[in-house]
């Protein structure tokens, strides 16, 4: 079973914000084609690879849902992310955990996947 490593996924939010940081007078800065910088790294490493996946690991292995939610709770509040961890976790607890490895995978990876659509499209 793989541990939620709350100090790499802080670094890995926080490498990805200081990325986030160049803005102009309007707030983010835009690239010349009128797309946000660091919308692949945010939306893919951040939210898809870090805690997505680490969200829905967690619930397939059957950790309860209040040590999830404060690590979701501890991520929105440093990072500033208006609650968006919490909605992760909350939508992890609500789909079903799986008894076979196959099904427990997948499940990852299909909510990894939707959480990054969602941020892609949230982008446009």
């Amino acid at each position: 079973m793989m541990k939620f490593n709350k100090s790499l996924f802080c670094m890995v939010l926080t490498l990805s914000a200081q990325g986030l940081q160049a803005q102009d007078s309007e707030g983010m800065k835009l690239t010349s084609d009128g797309r946000f910088p660091m919308v692949e790294e945010l939306c893919g490493l951040v939210i898809g690879d870090a805690f997505a996946k680490l969200t829905m690991l967690k619930r397939q292995n059957g950790s309860p849902m209040s040590e999830v939610m404060a690590d979701a709770l501890d991520a929105d509040k440093t990072f500033g992310l208006s609650g968006t961890m919490r909605e992760m976790v909350i939508d992890a607890y609500e789909r079903p955990r799986f008894s076979t490895k196959e099904h427990r995978e997948r499940a990852v990876a299909d909510f990894a996947n939707e959480w990054m659509l969602s941020c892609y499209k949230a982008q446009r």
